[in-house]
């Protein structure tokens, strides 16, 4: 179905951006962002690169909270 053809097209998109030759391409934060809330959804999130899997409805503390914790390390990390 067309959730598939996205699903597909994220996992490539994540790969695409892990494999970069550029210093921050294994660290640069992705976030999903999705309907999907079932733990093995979340592990799969985790599995395809992502650093965080957020559900909808989106809790604004939350997303904040998120940035605001990798924005912190970025300040450690000067390949960003």
């Amino acid at each position: 179905g067309l959730g598939d053809v996205y699903k597909r097209q994220t996992q490539e998109t994540i790969r695409k951006i892990r494999s970069l030759e550029r210093p921050d391409a294994k660290k640069i934060p992705v976030f999903a962002m999705t309907a999907n809330a079932f733990i093995e959804d979340k592990q799969r999130s985790k599995e395809i690169g992502m650093n965080e899997h957020l559900s909808k409805p989106l809790d604004e503390k939350t997303l904040l909270d998120m940035i605001w914790k990798y924005m912190s390390e970025r300040r450690n990390f000067r390949g960003c």
